[in-house]
């Protein structure tokens, strides 16, 4: 997609006007379909999670995740401003299920920013393709979000020769948004060269 123009002519990074207001237009047809006030008040008088219509908006008939997707990995290449706007029109219909959708892209910042190549074409073209739902785990107990007293720590396991071949994870996590639905989790751990986020996939012993 082309950078968008402010008033002043400087470029910003993102989609065009009409096709960022294409993608609001389809949260009115979700509305219709799959977010009606008979079911918003199921999921709040039921307490669900409605994972299945979270999986439906990152499928291939709509594919809401693409937004802040990369094109280079199958996505639309959206902004701040993009992401901003859909998170407005998807919290005027649920809040809860604006928050648990836009936990996805949050989960898939790490890979975004600090990814390998090979990361990024793996992870971060499996949300896109709808396959995964990701969960960002950073909070903890006593801590909050305070970065500098995260307690968590990745210990390197090395081979014989002192290469290191994996990680052992230690601590806990606390409110992580998805996290007991989410295929894989970008967990923030204190390694002994400083703090990193690491994929950790369903099933793995967490």
């Amino acid at each position: 997609m082309s950078p968008s123009v402010h008033e002043s002519s400087t470029p910003l990074y993102g989609l065009d006007a009409e096709s960022r207001q294409m993608v609001l237009d389809v949260v009115t047809k979700i509305k219709a379909r799959l977010l009606t006030r008979e079911n918003i008040l199921e999921f709040d008088r039921k307490e669900i999670f409605p994972e299945e219509i979270i999986r439906t908006l990152l499928g291939p008939d709509i594919g809401l995740q693409l937004l802040f997707i990369p094109e280079a990995y199958g996505g639309m290449s959206g902004g701040a401003r993009d992401c901003c706007a859909l998170t407005r029109e998807m919290a005027g219909v649920c809040l809860g299920v604006a928050t648990a959708f836009f936990a996805i892209q949050l989960g898939a910042d790490p890979l975004l920013v600090g990814g390998t190549d090979a990361q990024k074409e793996k992870w971060l073209g499996a949300i896109a393709e709808g396959r995964s739902l990701v969960a960002y785990a950073v909070t903890e107990p006593g801590a909050g979000s305070n970065l500098a007293a995260l307690k968590t720590k990745a210990d390197p396991i090395c081979d014989a020769s002192g290469s290191v071949t994996g990680y052992r994870i230690n601590g806990s996590k606390q409110f992580i948004s998805t996290g007991g639905y989410a295929d894989f989790i970008t967990l923030l751990a204190v390694t002994p060269e400083g703090p990193s986020f690491f994929v950790i996939e369903k099933g793995s012993g967490i």
